[in-house]
């Protein structure tokens, strides 16, 4: 095919593809209480329940899909952030952990702005895991020696 040109594709062949699903077969839900979508069914429970507690007072200024920037180069968007006991928060509910996702909650231990907290199928809350960011001494020398060279 030329450079440029477009791929024929027939309306049965198309309509294949659609009926596959996702990836890792999460089924997109709408709550009807935050009259909103969300990208599985466990995720919308974890919105719901964090919604259940700014409603009750325990948290505040809950946002969802908020872009958060590591290093100025790589770019995570947590489900969910909340201001609980005065501090930001972020929250992720994980279905499925991803080679990707590992590696950018890695680096969020490392270099993240705020504490994040992960949240499965079988444990909403409180949340199965909680990352607080703290720099290694190798990634703070590594940072001196780059400051430094300046």
């Amino acid at each position: 095919m030329p450079p440029g040109a477009k791929a024929y594709v027939d309306a049965t062949e198309l309509a294949e593809r659609r009926s596959k699903g996702a990836k890792y077969r999460n089924k997109r839900t709408r709550s009807e209480i935050l009259n909103r979508n969300f990208h599985s069914d466990g995720e919308r429970r974890m919105a719901e329940y964090l919604y259940a507690m700014e409603q009750d007072g325990d948290i505040s200024d809950l946002k969802f899909q908020v872009s958060v920037t590591l290093l100025g180069c790589v770019t995570m968007r947590p489900d969910f952030s909340y201001i609980e006991d005065g501090e930001l928060i972020h929250h992720e509910f994980k279905g499925f952990p991803t080679d990707t996702w590992r590696l950018q909650k890695k680096l969020w231990s490392q270099v993240g702005p705020t504490e994040y907290r992960v949240s499965t199928k079988g444990q909403l809350w409180p949340a199965g895991e909680i990352i607080r960011p703290r720099p290694s001494d190798e990634l703070c020398r590594y940072v001196e020696r780059f400051l430094g060279a300046r």
